[in-house]
Formats: C-alpha cells, structure tokens, sequence
C-alpha cells in the first residue's frame, strides 16, 4: 500500500476553525475530527488508512497511528471526542472513538456537517457495546483488517431487509459477506441456530476468531456440523500478515473450496 500525503483527505479545510486554531496541528485535527463525525471510523488504524498514510509496513503504520494518536489527545482533552480504552489479547490499549455530545454540537455548528454514527456509537446502541468492550474491540479490529485488504466495511448493519444481524457487513466487487465476530471455537456447536440462519441469508459461513488455533478449530466444527461452505479467518492471522509489502495479504484463513481440494 503506497504512502499518501495526510493533506489529501478532506481536501478542502473550513475557512474557520475555533478551538483548534490554536493548534499548529490544526490541519490533522480537523481531518481526524471529519473522519469520526463524517466518515463513521472509530479506531487509530482506520483513520490513518482513510488519511491515506503508509501503512505498508509496521514501523511506518506505528509512526502514522502515534500520530492520529496525539491528535485524539487533543482532541479529547477539548472535550470534543470520546476515546474509550480496552484491550483484548495481545492488544494492551486499543481506543473506540466517538464524538461527544460536545463535538457532535461543535461540528454541526461550526462546520454544518451531516454527522453519521460511528462504529463505537452503533456497538453501544445496537450490540451492547459498553457492556462487551473486549468484544466491540474485536468487531471493529476486523472492520479494520478488512478495510485495509480493499474491502468495504460497516459495523453492526442496523436497517436489514432478512432477519440476520450480523457484526459486520464487507463487501468488494460482486462478493459479499455477512461475518460474525467470535471470541473461542468451543462455542460452535452451541450456536447453531446463527449459523443456520447465516447459512439461509449468504449460502455460506463468514466467520473471525480472535486466535488462529481457534479458527481452525471452529472450522473442523463446521464440517462436523454439515456446513459445506465457509470462510474463516482469525485476527491473529490478520495481524501477522497486515503489514508486509507488497500488500496486507489476504483476509480468509480457511475457505471452504480451498480446504476440500487440499483433502481430495
């Protein structure tokens, strides 16, 4: 993934910025405050790939992710976002961001943008997000690793046509999946009548574990269970192959069709 210049998105400033005027950062706040009011993106990561920074290698996306950091320090401290903190595996401190009620107020008003809800602000309201924050944080680490391999991404899909709801929609060309996030493998079985479900809405499981070991393991339970289409991938997986160049590998650590002719 090519480095871009952070000037690039919104390309056009507001003429008039109170509060982050006196800011020499003034330009990357505003584009950070945009993001989360007007794009939806709740994490570090996310804003500095829709930013267009270099993320291309790990040393280049810890430096872009320090300094969307710093800016979401400012940020909060002028009470204009939420920066919530949780961590889960080898994640010590992951951020979910999300306007305050004064940030909502300060960019309607200042800046007349139609606001969106973000990932964080629709786990809190439609999937119990401040009760599950390890969970939250796993949803949206796949939106991420999804969005960074090309793939569109929106968290907890509220309006649905079927009555499936799963915790991400991704999307790229003509494929689509509707994908649930999962912490452990042992509670396949368990959850059957989900998985019926997702296999009646897409014709095939679309599923994230936290763990490689487990992955594999929940795609062993698939079979057992008489699923003949899936694709799995774990966050684990995701990481380890993020930030290799020529580009952040792919995102399914098992499909199906894959995993039968490897068998034949």
């Amino acid at each position: 993934m090519a480095p871009r210049s952070v000037m690039r998105y919104p390309e056009t400033l507001a003429p008039f910025m109170p509060i982050l005027n006196k800011y020499r950062t003034q330009t990357l706040l505003y584009r950070v405050l945009y993001w989360i009011g007007v794009g939806g993106l709740s994490t570090r990561p996310d804003i500095a790939l829709a930013m267009g920074l270099d993320m291309s290698t790990r040393r280049a996306k810890d430096t872009n992710i320090q300094r969307i950091g710093r800016a979401c320090k400012v940020l909060k401290e002028e009470n204009l976002i939420c920066a919530d903190k949780t961590k889960f595996w080898l994640i010590n401190k992951f951020y979910m961001l999300r306007l305050s009620d004064n940030g909502v107020n300060y960019c309607r008003n200042t800046f007349g943008w139609d606001l969106i809800k973000s990932d964080w602000d629709k786990l809190i309201l439609w999937h119990n997000g401040e009760l599950y924050p390890e969970h939250s944080a796993m949803v949206l680490n796949f939106a991420f690793h999804a969005r960074l391999r090309g793939w569109d991404a929106i968290v907890i899909p509220h309006d649905l046509e079927n009555s499936s709801e799963p915790d991400v929609i991704i999307s790229k060309g003509d494929e689509k999946y509707f994908v649930e996030v999962e912490r452990q493998a042992w509670r396949v079985k368990a959850k059957q009548s989900k998985w019926d479900k997702q296999n009646l809405v897409q014709g095939r499981l679309a599923a994230c574990y936290v763990l490689s070991d487990s992955a594999f393991h929940a795609t062993g339970s698939f079979i057992f269970m008489g699923y003949s289409k899936f694709d799995v991938t774990s966050l684990e997986y995701l990481q380890k192959s993020a930030y290799n160049q020529p580009g952040p590998g792919r995102l399914w650590q098992y499909i199906s069709e894959e995993y039968f002719d490897e068998q034949s």
